[in-house]
């Protein structure tokens, strides 16, 4: 925010006071405390969904959280994705598993709430587009991850989820992501059984 806009711009509603730069919170504080709430995040969801039979969680690993110059706040900028996949079968190779019509896939792609802070004497924005909510897109899909030959099991508002806390946030992503996995498999099952070979 442009403290000095809503002079610039009279005609505006009154915009909400800035905090004093001397008042907020400082990177290195902010930081820290998104590793703790994405982790914290991250340990519930994992514990509240099972992945299907022959599948398992994937992360980006220990620099899931600062991949981008050491910078958790910019490296989770975009959102902080964790995924439950089909378990890679030694010799398969990369476009035989992309392939696999059994497979499901799911994403929970996770938003910590905007805020500013202060680095050094600058004013910046964590998240300048998001609002003061946790927030959270999940994808539940079977079949081929090629485009257009997956099918989604999560459909309409089903995908958004938003919450004051994190753990609100993870109770109710689990709650559909688990929703979205019964259907999944129950897409699989009837894939399978149609592929089947038939008894002579």
């Amino acid at each position: 925010m442009n403290c000095n806009a809503q002079q610039d711009r009279p005609n505006l509603p009154a915009a909400k006071a800035c905090t004093p730069l001397r008042d907020l919170p400082h990177a290195k504080d902010v930081a820290e405390r998104l590793v703790a709430e994405l982790t914290r995040a991250e340990t519930l969801l994992r514990q509240a969904i099972a992945p299907p039979v022959g599948h398992e969680w994937w992360s980006q690993g220990k620099d899931r959280f600062n991949w981008y110059l050491g910078d958790p706040i910019r490296s989770t900028e975009g959102g902080f994705s964790l995924h439950i996949r089909k378990a890679p079968q030694p010799g398969q190779t990369d476009k035989e598993r992309t392939s696999d019509p059994t497979q499901i896939s799911v994403e929970l792609r996770l938003f910590a709430p905007a805020c500013e802070y202060r680095d050094g004497r600058k004013r910046m924005h964590a998240r300048h587009h998001g609002d003061d909510r946790f927030e959270a897109m999940v994808s539940v899909n079977s079949g081929p991850q090629w485009a257009f030959q997956y099918t989604r099991h999560l459909v309409e508002r089903e995908p958004f989820v938003y919450a004051g806390t994190v753990e609100e946030l993870c109770t109710v992503a689990a709650a559909r992501v688990n929703a979205g996995l019964t259907r999944a498999l129950e897409a699989v099952s009837r894939c399978s059984r149609r592929d089947a070979p038939v008894a002579t």
